[in-house]
């Protein structure tokens, strides 16, 4: 697992694009500065995966019983706010 540390502010530009700040930047190697998700966290806060990290965990949700309603709600509720 990758894991980034440090607490950024960030603002998004004119056409609503965030830029990663050099400080995430540079604790990322190689093509994974370019191929992220971004996604809503669990206390109102914005969670980075890089895009190996992102399959991982999508790996493991996507093993979770859909017969049981509190994964079917988990799965929505992880899932709605990813980009």
């Amino acid at each position: 697992m990758t894991n980034l540390i440090g607490e950024f502010d960030c603002k998004l530009d004119s056409k609503s694009r965030l830029a990663l700040p050099s400080g995430l930047k540079k604790q990322l190697a190689g093509d994974e500065q370019y191929r992220f998700v971004i996604n809503r966290g669990f206390e109102k806060n914005l969670a980075i995966y890089t895009e190996k990290e992102w399959n991982r965990i999508t790996k493991e949700i996507n093993s979770l019983n859909l017969y049981n309603k509190k994964n079917r709600e988990f799965v929505r509720y992880f899932y709605r706010g990813a980009t």
